[in-house]
């Protein structure tokens, strides 16, 4: 089965940078005394997960990664990933102001896409073949 990813760069001062757009998470529950309507409210809109709303795609979260880029793991990862090593430079040229970056693998994809966009959080880099043995840094994802 070929393998792909899907590299997006955070946007610097948007959305992109604020809790949840990333990766989903968890608002805080209501306050305590509220009633049965608040909580099933809260149930129905979390988790909350900007970056899955902007696509439009149904994402499994488990093969979705988030990473600072300031790192030299980080780098070396996304390198020993692909399939055409070179293509790190393109990535790369591509990121020039981001400090953050999602790589969601073909995996999370629930249905087949059309194609991959820019987000109001993030800048679609491209889709890039990877190899199928890689091995993920991080499963959750927390920001290495």
């Amino acid at each position: 089965m070929k393998r792909e990813v899907y590299i997006f760069g955070i946007k610097p001062g948007s959305i992109g940078e604020e809790p949840g757009y990333a990766l989903p998470h968890w608002e805080p529950e209501p306050p305590e005394g509220s009633g049965v309507e608040d909580y099933l409210a809260w149930e129905e809109r979390n988790p909350v997960w900007g970056l899955q709303s902007d696509l439009g795609y149904e994402l499994d979260q488990n093969f979705v990664e988030h990473h600072l880029l300031n790192t030299p793991e980080t780098w070396s990862y996304i390198e020993s990933m692909l399939l055409d090593e070179d293509e790190r430079i393109e990535i790369e040229n591509n990121l020039d102001d981001c400090a953050e970056i999602v790589l969601i693998f073909s995996q999370a994809l629930t249905r087949q896409l059309d194609a991959m966009c820019d987000t109001e959080g993030a800048y679609f880099v491209g889709k890039f073949d990877c190899k199928s043995s890689f091995k993920l840094l991080n499963k959750r994802g927390s920001g290495n």
